[in-house]
């Protein structure tokens, strides 16, 4: 099947309050100007885009159709490999994937934001990686072991796989296909996701959508102290 250009594929839901998923390799429409101001509400996702090719198409295509945001594809550090799923591997929460470096995606969300178009990113905090290498961005890590960020001290006890998932308590902490589960519930751990979350929207970032949240185990209840 011959497949469609970017401007006839977002054409599909334009005006639509809905999320367009785009793979790679479509081409773009001419450049125009940045639609005026109103209910901006469609999201297109393109997932896996590179973010200099992301911010060719929120100028030439997404900004002139009214698209009010782009959803991209995790930023942060990750497993080395060219498959989709390396970028849901963390090893660290640099902004340095193969997609491109901190400066790609700053550049991105700048020309974005100038066409109209808000940033929204993927974002992976209910674990890291499996395995052991280097990353993305030149950082060592094991499975369990991601150094200045998280040990083994800071990941879920059970290191089993989810095996039930009708049971809550083994799908929040047990491990996803065997990628090591973060205790999300401790305050230090939450504290370094957080912290990831701040650096994203200090880079423009509109806003991050968390994958697989329901894998995410509830923060601790906290101790009473004594009246």
């Amino acid at each position: 099947m011959a497949r469609r250009p970017l401007s006839a594929a977002l054409a599909i839901v334009a005006g639509a309050a809905a999320a367009l998923v785009i793979p790679t390799g479509f081409g773009t429409a001419s450049p125009a100007q940045a639609a005026a101001p109103g209910d901006k509400d469609v999201t297109a996702v393109l997932f896996e885009w590179k973010f200099a090719s992301i911010a060719k198409a929120c100028t030439d295509t997404l900004g002139p159709a009214g698209y009010g945001y782009v959803q991209v594809s995790p930023p942060q550090e990750h497993i080395q490999g060219g498959q989709w799923w390396t970028s849901y591997q963390p090893v660290s929460y640099k902004i340095a994937g193969r997609l491109g470096d901190r400066a790609a995606f700053s550049a991105m969300v700048n020309t974005c934001h100038s066409a109209g178009v808000k940033v929204v990113a993927d974002s992976v905090i209910n674990h890291m990686s499996a395995g052991n290498g280097t990353g993305t961005g030149g950082s060592s890590y094991t499975k369990y072991d991601y150094p200045g960020l998280y040990s083994v001290n800071d990941m879920n006890d059970c290191q089993a796989q989810i095996t039930n998932y009708n049971d809550r308590g083994n799908v929040q902490n047990c491990e996803l296909v065997g990628l090591a589960d973060l205790d999300t519930g401790e305050e230090y751990v939450r504290g370094k996701i957080a912290g990831y979350l701040n650096d994203l929207l200090s880079l423009g970032s509109t806003a991050s959508g968390s994958t697989r949240p329901s894998t995410c185990r509830p923060p601790t209840s906290p101790t009473s102290s004594p009246g």
